[in-house]
């Protein structure tokens, strides 16, 4: 088993290493730069791609759309 010492450094890193890094990130000046700045691009990107579902979805219904009409056309001859 290894000694007192190596226990009280794991302890004191076990316990340390967490709370710096709550200290650390919960800094409104680092959570701005980091957080908020990811936030802001994750809500833009979400933003873009279902503009991009929208647009395709359309496509796809209009598609859909015409072949089901130049099928009924077809059928109606």
């Amino acid at each position: 088993m290894a000694g007192w010492k190596i226990e009280a450094g794991r302890v004191f890193l076990y316990i340390f290493f967490p709370v710096a890094m709550f200290a650390l990130y919960n800094e409104p000046i680092i959570y701005e730069a980091t957080v908020m700045k990811f936030r802001d691009y994750m809500i833009e990107r979400e933003k873009l791609e279902r503009e991009e579902k929208e647009v395709i979805t359309k496509r796809l219904n209009r598609a859909a759309l015409d072949d089901f009409l130049a099928r009924r056309d077809v059928d109606d001859k």
